[in-house]
């Protein structure tokens, strides 16, 4: 999928062990371009994750409305040329007929960007950069908000001695005032 390929055949399974939205956006675009779509996750419930955000049971009910089938509490262990394989939440074997997989399972980083400008220390030395810091997605994947929280993080503490370590999470506040009520 990552270079615009599509899995092969009409029937298509996506495995989801990464529990957000992008195995429900495969599985609606292959849907929509036609496929029989079946979305394996090992979690109790698609999406877990777009729980915490309210969006969770919109979302089922959307690819309930798009008739994708969904599978849930289930490990793949097997993939031959036209099956899929493996245990429920309670063991028991399971299979589905299938043309093409898609795994939506593990992401890995990008940091071609930072490796780039690190490379080149004299142009960034005569430009007058003095350090150029890894956050986000360059680190490691992860959720957009949490990517947005490390870029506010750095912003805020960009001036401290080392910006690259995050200063503690203070989570409460101490005001000083009259007392008689919040600013």
């Amino acid at each position: 999928m990552i270079d615009g390929k599509r899995p092969p055949g009409s029937r298509v399974v996506v495995y989801d062990t990464d529990g957000y939205y992008v195995a429900p956006g495969m599985a609606e675009l292959l849907v929509g371009e036609g496929h029989e779509v079946h979305l394996v996750t090992s979690f109790p419930v698609v999406s877990p994750e777009s729980d915490a955000t309210l969006e969770g049971d919109v979302l089922r009910r959307h690819l309930h409305a798009h008739g994708i089938r969904v599978h849930r509490g289930v490990t793949i262990d097997s993939v031959t040329w036209d099956t899929v394989g493996g245990v429920d939440e309670f063991d028991q074997r399971w299979s589905l007929p299938a043309d093409g997989l898609v795994l939506v399972t593990q992401q890995r980083s990008d940091d071609g960007l930072y490796r780039a400008l690190v490379a080149d220390a004299e142009l960034l030395r005569s430009s007058g950069i003095q350090h150029v810091y890894r956050i986000g997605d360059a680190v490691a994947p992860r959720p957009i908000s949490e990517a947005i929280f490390d870029g506010h993080r750095l912003a805020r503490e960009i001036d401290q001695a080392d910006p690259s370590q995050p200063l503690p999470y203070l989570r409460e506040r101490v005001r000083i005032g009259s007392g008689s009520s919040p600013d």
